[in-house]
């Protein structure tokens, strides 16, 4: 029986012997959505252990040349003169990512033992091997996974935690490669691209340079953008795992050294614990927390600048009714709603609120802020929230 046959008697198992009078409905109905899922787990089980090639295949197929230019760069140094050895359906394209570099592609009857030589195939067999071994006798021959190792452990982290931004607000990788790992999610983290409200904020408060503390990195593209600004240190706050995991992944298939993350309750972080930094940020964070005031208290000791933004109510289009939330001496208006922990940006909470804006913005300056409002934005009919605000905050 296969890992995946077996895997899916496993799986019927389990949800077999639940005590339906132990467990919520709705979390039987969402182990029961989660199959396909553990499924597809089940086949990156069989696919990258021990038979790695469908792995380095599948990076070849989704990574566009651009992106895999960006890791050669990475990788280890080749000479000016390249020589490909072998045969695959990436032999053109590896050939244009070598080229890209300002190598140049040369013929064996002109190869030298000076030149090093790519072996382009992805699966192996007794031939391969003994075509690799013969080359390495006359020069250094490197392989694909040479080259490419760090952008196939991008795809596995892909495949196997899945990237928030590939399947549309849910952990839950999609089987179609394009699908798991879209181009412009690698474009930003591998710093070809930058987030637009990053751009717009390093216009107003260069961020060359400068620390940087950053509540919930999710699948890091916020992260990276730190990066290729030029940020000295970035310190990256999340306590799902996940999101630690795939930054953690980052870290060391990006060369990220200037970067570190701290697991922690988001709450539980405040100057008197890490310090200060010269901007603080704060993006899709503020409303994951049934404890708001005791975040945002915390998050104004970090640092004399914060980038804050997040969803906020719309008053006329609600989904829930509004609630007063009470802090010191004053009501904030604010939209409840439930938590959904499957989404990887969820908070740890069971449910949070989505203030209306003028009255985070009377929070902020009765606390001595100067509030400037970069962008409000009317979100799609689909989402909870009508607005999605974002500003710069100085004391």
């Amino acid at each position: 029986m296969s890992i995946l046959a077996q895997g899916k008697v496993a799986i019927n198992s389990a949800l077999a012997g639940l005590d339906l009078q132990l467990v919520k409905k709705r979390t039987i109905d969402k182990i029961q959505d989660n199959v396909g899922d553990l499924e597809q787990r089940l086949v990156l089980a069989q696919m990258v252990l021990p038979e790695d090639g469908d792995l380095l295949d599948l990076t070849l197929k989704s990574l566009s040349a651009e992106a895999l230019t960006k890791f050669l760069a990475r990788g280890p140094s080749l000479s000016e003169r390249v020589l490909l050895i072998g045969e695959s359906s990436h032999r053109k394209k590896v050939q244009r990512v070598v080229e890209a570099t300002g190598r140049k592609i040369i013929g064996a009857a002109s190869a030298t033992p000076a030149d090093d030589a790519v072996l382009c195939a992805t699966q192996f067999e007794a031939e391969t091997y003994d075509q690799l071994n013969e080359s390495r006798e006359v020069r250094r021959t490197l392989t694909l996974r040479d080259l490419f190792g760090s952008a196939c452990l991008l795809v596995a982290t892909a495949r196997s935690l899945g990237f928030n931004a590939a399947s549309k607000s849910q952990d839950i990788p999609h089987q179609d490669s394009k699908e798991i790992l879209p181009d412009v999610l690698v474009r930003r983290l591998l710093g070809l691209s930058v987030l637009s409200p990053i751009e717009k904020l390093n216009e107003i408060f260069p961020l060359k340079n400068k620390t940087i503390i950053e509540f919930g990195p999710l699948d890091s593209e916020m992260t990276a953008a730190f990066v290729a600004l030029g940020a000295k240190h970035v310190t990256c706050v999340d306590v799902r795992m996940l999101n630690l995991l795939k930054l953690s992944a980052a870290i060391q298939y990006l060369g990220w050294k200037n970067v570190s993350m701290i697991a922690e309750d988001m709450h539980c972080v405040s100057s008197q614990s890490h310090g200060k930094y010269d901007i603080a940020i704060a993006h899709g964070v503020y409303y994951h927390t049934t404890h708001p005031f005791h975040f945002l208290k915390n998050l104004i000791t970090l640092s004399d600048t914060i980038y804050f933004g997040g969803f906020c109510a719309d008053p006329n289009r609600l989904l829930e009714p509004l609630v007063d939330l009470c802090y010191e001496g004053e009501t904030y208006a604010a939209q409840p709603f439930a938590e959904k922990h499957e989404n990887a940006g969820a908070g740890i909470h069971h449910a949070g609120y989505y203030f209306i804006w003028e009255d985070l913005e009377r929070l902020f300056r009765k606390w001595g802020l100067e509030v400037q409002l970069l962008e409000k934005e009317v979100t799609p009919p689909n989402k909870n929230a009508g607005f999605y605000c974002r500003a710069l905050l100085r004391k």
